[in-house]
């Protein structure tokens, strides 16, 4: 598949002069794939343009394609950037919390990563909040000897309300298939869960942390899991990858998933940045959405640090009886009729919920001791 054009322009990678460039990725015989006509080949592309499937027919969950080792285990290619990271700042002082975080992810082992913590506004004081560490291009030691580097783009007159983020993953020289991730400022994970979305991204999905289902054109939102919704302070476990018609709090894919999604604009700026993302991915990429599952403890591939949660600072707009406020109901609309969004159909409850301080996990000591949502 030949280039596209980019949108916007790309920039130069986010590397200073002195920093040494990546390890080649190791010298194997390319997998061969069928012509760029096949559908498994646009499928991992994000080639799908135009494509508008009924719910029956997503592939949500599917068995990830055939790894691509001169692509996918290295998505950069060796002279861009195989992942790029972006921190959302608003209102919580939460960034230093969040950079501690990321700099135990498995998944950056072995891949080029570009951390962006994006400030829009003066709500917070970044730089009182000890993030210096992680944004020294000089030692690097805070991120384990791993390729990442990490800067502050702050912009103290233009404010870019909810929509400004999905934009900052083009700061980054990427490839199409460079993985991307735009994490809200309330959102806490263990340190296999970005290895968890990779595996939902290479099958084809956006990963979220969680999500809501819509009906009645985008005007109802039904949030969390049916029939519960979410609740607070209990632990949670899902055995399986969950679908929902849109995630929220952390999304990632693909930097040229990205590039398409945002050649089918927005019809507001106010809200409904969520649902845009997802609508836009599903009728003309046919990328699904989905949560990584967080198996419960005697399942096989069970530990809390594939995993997320939302802090207590948390804040919505919506509620369990899937009230919101009109702006949004406004936003919600807009998105379902530019897309002429179908619903998926609501899948059966997976989650496990657990008595308040009886759950299957030990999360004293751990991130997840200051969580107020788990599904």
């Amino acid at each position: 598949v030949g280039p596209h054009p980019p949108f916007p322009p790309r920039a130069q990678p986010l590397v200073p002069k002195d920093k040494p460039a990546p390890e080649a990725p190791p010298a194997e015989e390319p997998v061969k794939v069928a012509d760029k006509g096949s559908a498994a080949k646009r499928r991992i592309l994000g080639m799908m343009d135009g494509a508008s499937p009924s719910s029956s027919s997503q592939n949500f969950g599917a068995k990830p394609a055939r790894r691509l080792q001169s692509q996918i285990a290295r998505p950069g290619g060796g002279d861009r950037p195989d992942l790029v990271i972006v921190l959302t700042v608003h209102k919580r002082k939460t960034v230093a919390k969040q950079l501690a975080m990321l700099a135990t992810q498995t998944a950056l082992k072995g891949l080029w990563t570009e951390i962006i913590v994006h400030q829009t506004g003066t709500h917070v004081d970044v730089n009182a909040l000890d993030i210096a560490k992680y944004t020294d291009t000089k030692d690097r030691s805070v991120w384990g000897g791993h390729n990442v580097t990490c800067i502050h783009v702050h912009s103290k007159v233009v404010e870019t309300g909810f929509y400004g983020r999905f934009v900052a993953p083009f700061l980054v020289a990427g490839s199409d298939l460079t993985y991307f991730f735009v994490l809200d400022d309330d959102l806490i994970f263990g340190s296999r869960y970005m290895e968890n979305c990779l595996r939902v991204i290479e099958g084809g999905n956006l990963a979220v942390r969680t999500g809501r289902y819509v009906k009645d054109k985008g005007s109802v939102e039904l949030v969390g899991s049916a029939p519960k919704g979410w609740v607070a302070n209990t632990q949670a476990t899902w055995d399986s990858d969950v679908p929902y018609d849109f995630g929220i709090q952390s999304w990632g894919g693909r930097i040229g998933w990205l590039r398409r999604i945002w050649r089918n604009v927005p019809p507001t700026f106010e809200q409904g940045h969520d649902f845009w993302m997802s609508a836009a991915a599903r009728t003309k990429l046919n990328v699904g959405t989905l949560k990584p599952k967080c198996p419960k403890p005697g399942q096989a591939d069970s530990d809390l640090q594939l995993c997320s949660c939302s802090m207590p600072e948390h804040g919505t707009t919506i509620t369990a009886e899937g009230k919101s406020d009109e702006t949004r109901v406004k936003a919600m609309a807009l998105v379902h009729d530019k897309f002429d969004y179908k619903s998926i159909d609501i899948p059966s409850d997976v989650h496990e919920y657990y008595a308040e301080g009886k759950g299957p996990f030990e999360i004293k000591g751990t991130v997840f001791e200051g969580c107020q949502f788990f599904t």
